[in-house]
């Protein structure tokens, strides 16, 4: 008896640790560390890896949602990377039933992509974090390759088209909430409080900016996944023109009613006291990360530039035919940032023109690069060429070269380069000459890498898809489309904050 009592007395105790071991996913702790503490962490690495993991920290009003969204959104992400669920493909023969090779061709995953990004950046993250870990490591090689023999060759033909496919997910997922918030943040500001008409104003402008990023995106998207046939010798079975018609519409719908629920569920939270706390501690922790506090890539400029260029050609590979010029425009695109991160700020017209060019709203000068781009890129291309001619990515290869110098004169002093080197200067006399020497060879090798860059625009092309078919208009919306993405990469300001959130405008955000 006294046995069966004991173990009578005791099973409620183990009940209820039981219990508690299952609410411990919900508890104000776990929830403090997810949505505070990890993306406060995360500033003293990535301006724009934190404010994504943090974007979404109205969800906290409800802790079951704020936990189980970002759950849920990470085990999809691994069983669809490691499945390639097959329903509604997109091909050139329109959409089937056939195996979905990489994500953007599923329309179900890009539309939950788009609606899940929206709600939640920090959903979204996980979401490409799932995919890219299913993909790589379950699902392996896509299905269109044979394996060679050299291992190394295997990885540049094989695998890196792989992570440029992640970065392209990153983008649709994650980027077009952020980049919205940060360009609206004046708006924000402007128009704060709950009153209905505000309220609508602040909706209709996320949904049309997200919409435009979503649009531009619809427009790279099969240039970037592009190489994974192209760099194994066959040809891409996605146009830009039909990926473009068949995704944009579903993407920017998504992304509207993403903008209704999210403004829905922070008008609902605003009178959530915890919630404000906690969006105080955000702020707060980001705010204390000053750069002399931070990680080793936020304080070398070098390293910074080395990522930055890494991704803006991993997202462009698809105008490179193969691995050998891609690494070449590595090599272009780092010498162009080191001169940006080194010695162009040091420069006295620099500073004027900085202070001048800050005038002008962001959103407007993007919009400027974004449309010269186009127009470069379509007179360079001229009237008519005919598909599968040699050198047919050239005109893209320019304009986006040209988008890249624009982007740095009219976004500069993004990363606060200047404010870096003014502390180095006063502390350190010794090291910024010798980062003063370092910048004027950087520029020096930029430079004469910008003399071979012509070389670079002539390239065998045996793609039926080269030039659009023969629509040079279809190559000039896409090489302009990356340039919203490309400034991202690059950065474009210190702060910003979301709509409708207690305390919102103390909130810091960036671009880049």
């Amino acid at each position: 008896m006294s046995g069966a009592g004991g173990d009578m007395s005791s099973s409620p105790s183990r009940r209820a640790r039981r219990l508690s071991g299952h609410q411990s996913l919900f508890s104000p702790n776990t929830i403090e560390r997810w949505w505070v503490q990890i993306p406060a962490r995360l500033n003293r690495y990535s301006a724009l890896l934190s404010v994504a993991w943090g974007d979404g920290v109205y969800l906290t009003a409800w802790p079951r949602v704020a936990m189980l969204l970002p759950l849920l959104a990470l085990v999809f992400g691994l069983v669809e990377g490691a499945s390639h669920w097959k329903f509604l493909a997109i091909w050139d023969v329109g959409m089937s039933y056939g195996p979905a090779v990489v994500f953007a061709q599923s329309l179900p995953l890009v539309i939950t992509a788009t609606l899940v990004g929206t709600l939640s950046a920090n959903a979204g993250l996980m979401l490409v974090l799932g995919y890219a870990l299913g993909d790589f490591v379950w699902a392996g090689a896509p299905w269109v390759y044979s394996y060679s023999t050299s291992p190394i060759a295997a990885f540049t033909h094989v695998r890196v088209p792989q992570l440029a496919t992640y970065v392209l997910f990153f983008l649709l997922a994650v980027m077009p909430i952020v980049s919205t918030n940060y360009f609206l943040a004046g708006l924000y500001q402007r128009f704060p409080g709950t009153d209905p008409r505000t309220s609508a104003l602040r909706t209709v402008a996320m949904a049309l900016v997200q919409g435009l990023f979503l649009y531009e995106w619809s427009f790279i998207a099969p240039m970037v996944f592009h190489t994974l046939w192209s760099w194994s010798g066959s040809g891409s079975p996605v146009t830009i023109a039909l990926f473009h018609h068949v995704t944009a519409p579903w993407l920017i719908g998504a992304a509207a009613a993403g903008i209704i629920i999210r403004n829905w569920l922070t008008s609902r939270a605003q009178t959530e006291t915890s919630l404000a706390t906690r969006i105080q501690r955000l702020a707060e922790a980001a705010l204390e990360a000053v750069p002399e506090e931070r990680g080793f890539v936020q304080r070398h400029p070098w390293l910074r530039a080395v990522i930055a260029a890494t991704l803006m050609t991993l997202l462009a590979s698809g105008y490179l035919p193969s691995p050998l010029m891609a690494a070449e425009a590595l090599c272009v695109v780092v010498a162009i940032l080191l001169a940006r991160a080194y010695l162009v700020p040091r420069l006295g017209v620099w500073a004027k023109w900085s202070e001048s060019v800050a005038k002008i709203p962001q959103l407007l000068r993007l919009a400027v690069v974004v449309y010269v781009v186009y127009l470069v890129t379509l007179w360079v291309a001229g009237p008519g060429i005919p598909s599968g001619v040699p050198g047919a990515f050239g005109p893209e290869r320019f304009g986006l070269l040209s988008g890249v110098l624009l982007l740095l004169a009219l976004l500069p002093d993004a990363t606060g380069q200047s404010a870096m080197i003014e502390r180095s200067e006063a502390s350190e006399d010794g090291a910024t000459a010798t980062r003063l020497t370092a910048g004027r060879i950087t520029l020096g090798i930029a430079f004469l890498l910008l003399l071979l860059a012509p070389s670079t625009l002539h390239a065998q092309c045996a793609d039926r898809w080269c030039c659009c078919n023969t629509k040079n208009i279809w190559c000039a919306l896409a090489a302009s489309g990356f340039m919203p993405f490309f400034g991202g990469l690059l950065g474009g300001g210190d702060s910003g904050n979301d709509p409708n959130l207690p305390d919102s405008t103390s909130k810091p955000c960036s671009y880049g």
